[in-house]
């Protein structure tokens, strides 16, 4: 049977902190407040999702920052979003400069949007509030991952992020 499979996940935070909202399912994420040129904050999965999967997290930014990225870990990369714009970042600065930001008009951080990846062994797909915006190759060996998500915010502040709900669910194999 080939089923759509949704977890219920618990997180942790490996950057900065993790607390709790006022909703079932939703929780904030915040970064310390370090010196530096940026700080950052993120929390991961406690167990591992298993590929092919969807991921759909409603966020917003809470805070004046502007250029900061929030971002989505996913199994060999990272989905950067900025106003206006956003990238897949697979741990290798040239390529990313090579492929650059796809424009997204109307994307505002510090407005609440929802951000989707689907990721199978091959591929990655964002959406922005349920239309597709980027399509781009990811092959990963990987069967599992820990998925997160996160934020950078300015260096010696506490930036936050207002997570309203994290959906994952695994999906049948291709």
């Amino acid at each position: 049977m080939n089923a759509v499979i949704a977890l219920v996940l618990s997180w942790v935070a490996t950057h900065g902190a993790l607390e709790p909202g006022r909703a079932p399912g939703s929780f904030w994420v915040t970064t310390d407040p370090v010196p530096g040129r940026f700080t950052w904050g993120d929390v991961l999965s406690t167990t591992d999702v298993r590929l092919p999967f969807q991921l759909d997290v409603r966020w917003r930014r809470i805070g004046p920052e502007a250029g900061r990225s929030l971002h989505v870990i996913i199994a060999s990369g990272i989905v950067l979003v900025q106003s206006g714009r956003l990238a897949l970042y697979t741990y290798d600065e040239a390529a990313l400069a090579a492929r650059g930001w796809t424009a997204v008009p109307g994307l505002d951080t510090h407005r609440e949007h929802t951000i989707g990846v689907r990721q199978d062994a091959a591929e990655v797909r964002v959406s922005v509030d349920g239309v597709e915006v980027l399509r781009q190759a990811l092959v990963t060996a990987r069967a599992a991952t820990k998925v997160g998500v996160g934020l950078k915010g300015a260096g010696g502040y506490r930036s936050a992020l207002r997570v309203a709900s994290v959906v994952v669910r695994e999906l049948p194999a291709q």
